[in-house]
């Protein structure tokens, strides 16, 4: 008897190039992934993509025993074969009943590894473009299709041949849009520091040895039954649940009751946050790349069992990440400048998204004994490392191992005041920040946008209560200015306007509904926009357009070197003097060449 669905394991190579074509159907919501749910996808595929060396090194284990597991894709099959299609003719169309977000993501993913080795001089067109496109030349189709103007985008600056590096703004798109695009950047900006040969790798793994178990079936009734089942019924076993049994199984039962109410009441502390308290704790005692689950279990061994283990390293390091977790400053309540400094410092950290400064912050507080004065002093030079890191453009792996680095200093009791430690920077290192926050935006919009904000700080004085997700940032001369008008006038040169375009100094904060009403308008209109609620109730750092007759090239220059000036001494990152105290290193030496970005706007 047919069940009416059928069920296999395809490698994500299998399943796009397969008898597949994938579209969303109209009642699905748009494209809704954040670029923290894409960091976090990034983050467990490099993580995978390490234990392959480790498992063939330790048991000779293949590629593909040490995979890694999408999840189920629920497709429906579409009743009526194309009509341009033969019966049996692949692909099939099919909708995504259950899957869309992943299914999107890795496409822009595989986009982003194909232009990226592109550029390198390389080619994995001939793997990646059929996992994109189902047949070549002017007949060929996308493999997946969105709703909508969605699909227009996804086609435009992902799908098609080196699409994903063309240059965009996100002030007239959809949410959908805006979200895919800032996907892309984000992954691009992460795999831009990767070699030819670890992307060409990166990419082999991707597309051979992670695998989904796909649900197919043909009518809407049994797909909803399906998905039903998939997303409602039933609790997943968690990570935290194996450790459970695992910490608590092997505590005799005359003292195991304590335990597990000690247990409780932290997973209780921590809420969503309790599964992260175990990555931080293989961190800071060295074990970033081994499994979570063995790790802990070498760790309880090393601690000569699990009670020593619980008292010892998972009970204190919870109370401290609960403490780092809740970092605002208590109204009402007299609190000394050390604590004010922690709590700005940990918000500022929080803004991140990634959390791989927490293993380094945990261990020092527990080693200071949470003296505020060295947690603060602490605090302040990490948050200067992670906002560092990312000026500089470097991928999550290079990062996670310098965080690393400093858990290991921290631990071992090293000098942090050395030149050499890893709380500092290196003299080329500084001087490809100063480099690369003079086109911020272009390189990482995310990055830029929080990187304004704390120059809004600064130039107020105080730090304000905002909600970085609902801040966009707005180019006071537009990108795209009409072909006549002012805009043309004050900028007749297309490489000079472009470069001041993407300048630190023409960049402002504003909402996204403000941003979007905005755009093109010329300066007198903006600035009735920008200052509608009076001066003072904008943004410290949008009040300097306040008032101006003119924005030209000369006034943007002025306010880059004003707001550089000020993160200089914020971060004190001071690249001049630093680059004169080498002789080998010139004044004008451009850093490493970095991605080719194409405007969309070429004129």
């Amino acid at each position: 008897m047919s069940s009416g669905f059928q069920s296999a394991t395809f490698s994500l190579g299998q399943l796009l190039a397969s008898r597949f074509a994938f579209t969303v159907p109209d009642y699905q919501r748009p494209y809704s992934w954040t670029v923290e749910e894409a960091e976090q996808l990034l983050d467990d595929l490099n993580l995978a993509l390490d234990d392959v060396a480790e498992t063939k090194s330790a048991k000779g284990a293949s590629e593909e025993e040490a995979g890694y597991f999408f999840g189920a894709v629920l497709l429906m099959a579409h009743a009526i074969q194309p009509s341009n299609q033969a019966p049996g003719q692949m692909p099939r169309p099919h909708d995504i009943v259950d899957g869309q977000q992943r299914l999107v993501t890795l496409t822009i993913l595989l986009a982003v590894l194909r232009d990226l080795v592109a550029e390198l001089g390389g080619s994995i067109e001939a793997v990646v473009q059929p996992l994109l496109w189902s047949g070549t030349g002017p007949d060929a189709t996308p493999r997946l299709s969105l709703r909508g103007g969605e699909n227009n985008f996804l086609r435009a600056f992902v799908q098609e041949a080196g699409a994903s590096s063309i240059m965009l703004s996100d002030d007239d798109l959809t949410p959908g849009e805006a979200r895919m695009l800032a996907v892309r950047e984000f992954l691009a900006s992460e795999l831009l520091a990767l070699s030819r040969g670890d992307l060409e790798r990166f990419a082999a793994y991707l597309v051979n040895s992670c695998h989904f178990a796909v649900i197919t079936t043909t009518t809407v009734d049994r797909a909803h039954r399906i998905f039903s089942v998939l997303n409602e019924r039933g609790r997943p076993l968690a990570r935290n649940d194996i450790l459970k049994a695992q910490i608590l199984g092997s505590i005799p039962k005359t003292r195991r009751t304590h335990y597990t109410e000690a247990w409780d009441r932290i997973e209780r502390e921590l809420g969503g946050d309790f599964e992260s308290l175990f990555s931080h704790v293989r961190a800071i005692e060295d074990r970033g790349r081994s499994k979570i689950i063995g790790g802990i279990a070498d760790l309880m061994a090393a601690r000569g069992g699990a009670e020593p283990f619980f008292e010892q390293v998972l009970e204190p390091y919870a109370a401290i990440f609960a403490a780092l977790k809740s970092p605002g400053v208590a109204t009402g309540v007299q609190q000394s400048s050390d604590q004010i400094t922690i709590a700005r410092s940990l918000t500022y950290l929080g803004w991140l998204g990634s959390a791989d400064w927490m293993p380094a912050a945990m261990l020092y507080w527990r080693k200071s004994e949470g003296n505020a004065s060295s947690v603060a002093t602490f605090l302040v030079r990490l948050d200067r490392l992670a906002f560092g890191l990312r000026l500089l453009g470097i991928g999550v792996d290079k990062r996670r191992a310098r965080m690393q680095a400093l858990v290991n200093a921290v631990r071992q009791g090293a000098a942090l005041d050395a030149p050499d430690n890893p709380l500092e920077f290196a003299r080329d290192e500084l001087r490809n920040i100063h480099y690369n926050l003079r086109n911020l935006h272009a390189r990482s919009q995310l990055t830029c946008k929080l990187v304004l904000l704390r120059l809004n700080d600064e130039i107020a004085g105080n730090m304000h209560d905002v909600d970085p997700a609902r801040l966009t940032v707005e180019h006071v001369l537009p990108q795209k200015p009409a072909r006549s008008g002012q805009w043309r006038e004050w900028f007749p040169d297309a490489d000079e306007r472009e470069a001041c375009t993407q300048s630190l100094g023409n960049l402002v904060l504003l909402r996204k509904d403000e941003n979007e009403r905005a755009r093109n308008l010329e300066l007198a209109r903006k600035q009735a926009l920008y200052f509608a609620r009076g001066r003072d109730a904008a943004l410290a750092i949008t009040r300097d357009i306040f008032g101006l007759e003119t924005w030209r090239p000369t006034e943007i220059k002025a306010r880059e070197e004003k707001l550089l000036a000020r993160l200089v001494q914020l971060w004190r990152l001071a690249p001049e003097i630093e680059r004169s105290a080498d002789p080998d290193v010139k004044p004008d030496q451009p850093p490493p060449p970095r991605r080719k970005r194409r405007s969309r706007d070429p004129d």
